[in-house]
């Protein structure tokens, strides 16, 4: 469902991320997830 969704968002610049052994909410594996997605990102 979530990728169908991504694949309507049109935008110069995209990228999916699928984030395994996670469940709602914030755990230690979707922390450290969000902290390297932050890290990748590039502010031009």
């Amino acid at each position: 469902m979530t990728k169908n969704y991504f694949n309507k968002i049109k935008a110069p610049e995209k990228k999916y991320f699928l984030l395994p052994k996670t469940a709602h909410g914030f755990n230690l594996s979707v922390l450290e997830a969000l902290y390297k997605i932050c890290k990748s990102v590039k502010i031009v």
